[in-house]
């Protein structure tokens, strides 16, 4: 399976917006891929929903779709779904 990504595929492969709940359910232990976060605290990286742009079992195949995200989106986030000492990744385009 390819990894290799174009900024095409962000509009594509956009889902509805999710709660966190959904997101672990749908896509467990991996890297989503996130924008138009709705947050309830940002400093403790809390929010109500978000949309998915991409979700990857590796961050680094996450890449392409966040190099592919900031041409749409003005912020874009990855966070983990399971357990591991990178769980938030904040993304923003300067």
């Amino acid at each position: 399976m390819s990894f290799a990504l174009a900024v095409s595929d962000v509009a594509t492969e956009q889902s509805d917006r999710m709660t966190w709940a959904e997101m672990c359910r749908a896509y467990p232990d991996e890297w989503v891929v996130l924008t138009d976060i709705a947050w309830v605290d940002e400093s403790a990286f809390e929010f109500s929903s978000a949309i998915v742009v991409g979700h990857f079992a590796m961050r680094r195949t996450a890449s392409p779709k966040v190099k592919a995200a900031f041409a749409q989106y003005p912020n874009v986030f990855a966070f983990h779904t399971g357990e591991t000492e990178e769980r938030t990744v904040r993304l923003r385009a300067i």
